[in-house]
């Protein structure tokens, strides 16, 4: 991985993470794979930033940006270093690519069987 700075790596991270939410919320219809326009993606009744369409639109549009970080359970590096390299080459800082949300994403508890652990065991 590259030599990135602690802060830069913290404020990467949180960028995408808010990323990762904005690709759960941008999709309209998942079978059909149609996704809503800039303009109908809100958060607190507010628009997008400047800063994030643009960041959208330099990385290929809403279908490659969900599909680059909807794919991931967690940031890896290379969601990490995207988001650096961005940042570094149009000067722009990595708190411009995100906004406070009223996104509400619920995770899918996971629930452990123990029974057939113990069953196996002692056989």
């Amino acid at each position: 991985m590259e030599k990135i700075s602690q802060i830069w790596h913290d404020e990467c991270l949180k960028t995408g993470n808010f990323m990762m939410i904005l690709t759960s919320t941008m999709l309209k219809n998942y079978q059909k794979m149609e996704f809503y326009r800039f303009s109908e993606i809100k958060s607190k009744e507010r628009k997008l930033n400047n800063e994030i369409i643009d960041f959208i639109t330099a990385f290929g549009g809403l279908v490659k940006t969900y599909n680059f970080f909807s794919n991931a359970y967690i940031i890896k590096d290379k969601h990490i270093i995207c988001i650096y390299r961005y940042c570094n080459r149009f000067q722009v800082q990595p708190h411009r690519l995100r906004m406070s949300t009223d996104f509400t994403i619920h995770k899918t508890p996971i629930v452990y069987d123990l029974s057939v652990y113990n069953s196996a065991k002692v056989a």
